[in-house]
């Protein structure tokens, strides 16, 4: 698990140029890096059927918001998990 920043929640849902829909969550963030003088800002997209299956939603997350988080993902770098800082399973 990986602490944060949480900065910013985005809710995506638009059809792409070759007529894909594109629906999620973006969580915004912030982390200390090594080769950054300040914070290094990224950001996360969630799918629509990851949300669901995480049970993470807007109402869930913008309560977070401005706060520490600990963000999980799998060997292939998507999110398997977001919690606050402090708060177990």
């Amino acid at each position: 698990m990986a602490k944060v920043n949480f900065i910013g929640l985005q809710n995506l849902d638009f059809e792409t140029r070759d007529g894909n829909q594109i629906q999620g969550l973006k969580l915004h963030i912030t982390f200390p890096d090594e080769n950054v003088m300040g914070l290094m800002a990224d950001s996360k997209f969630i799918s629509r059927d990851a949300c669901k299956n995480l049970g993470l939603s807007v109402d869930s997350l913008s309560p977070m918001i401005g706060k520490e988080i600990e963000i999980e993902t799998n060997i292939k770098g998507k999110v398997t998990g977001v919690k606050p800082v402090g708060k177990s399973n």
